[in-house]
């Protein structure tokens, strides 16, 4: 299956102006976060509990428009996070399962 949303970081985010105040970049688990909102947004219930392997290519300044694109099947995934000029900021890979977190 494959699934994609786009999105953005507003330069409002309360962990922006620690994260470089000058010239405001998205951090890291800021990303990895968007990969769960939209794996939850098209499987009920499913969230992430490994990052397998992930690697970030170039910075995302806040309020830039990207898209994370998901691949998944039998509960592994992989991941693009591109911008608007189709660059590559993040790819990965990553498990999954359906459930609470706390089962």
């Amino acid at each position: 299956m494959k699934i994609e949303s786009d999105f953005s970081v507003s330069q409002e985010h309360p962990c922006l102006p620690g994260h470089f105040p000058s010239e405001p970049i998205v951090p890291a688990v800021l990303l990895l976060d968007m990969l769960q909102s939209c794996l939850g947004e098209h499987i009920h219930d499913a969230y992430i509990h490994t990052i397998v392997r992930a690697k970030f290519l170039q910075p995302l300044k806040a309020n830039t428009q990207a898209r994370v694109k998901l691949c998944l099947s039998d509960e592994q995934g992989s991941f693009v996070i591109y911008n608007k000029q189709q660059e590559e900021l993040a790819k990965g890979r990553f498990k999954y399962q359906q459930g609470s977190a706390n089962d």
